[in-house]
Parts: structure tokens; C-alpha cells; sequence
């Protein structure tokens, strides 16, 4: 018999784009909704979004790149 049941896999885009979007990817991680996010090296709140990947171990976190 087959597995009757999808999964969902939810990643936020843009991680370390702004402090805004650093907060609301802080918060669907913790309420549960969250489970991985995709940095952004060249945004301008990369340092603040590397402090919260750290603080948060168990949110996967995977490279954007962006070629500028």
C-alpha cells in the first residue's frame, strides 16, 4: 500500500535581505511553519541573519546566490 500522505516542505527566501525579513523567518521557524531558509550573502542584513542561523541550530539554511 502506498504512503497515503504529502509532504510539505516550507523554505524562506532571501534570508539576511533585510532585518524585517530576518524576523519573520525567526518567527514562522518558531511557531513551526518553518524549516529551512536560503541566505543572501550580499543582503543588507546578511550579520544579523548568520547571528540568528546560528541561534537557531536546527533551521536548515542553504546558499542564494545572486549574481551581481
Amino acid at each position: 500500500m502506498q504512503n497515503q500522505f504529502k509532504t510539505l516542505v516550507v523554505n524562506a527566501d532571501d534570508f539576511g535581505l533585510s532585518k524585517q525579513i530576518n524576523r519573520g523567518i525567526e518567527a514562522a521557524f518558531s511557531n513551526g511553519i518553518l524549516r529551512s531558509a536560503s541566505i543572501m550573502p550580499n543582503g543588507m542584513a546578511f550579520d544579523d541573519a548568520v547571528r540568528l542561523a546560528f541561534a537557531l541550530p536546527e533551521l536548515g539554511v542553504g546558499i542564494h546566490l545572486s549574481l551581481v
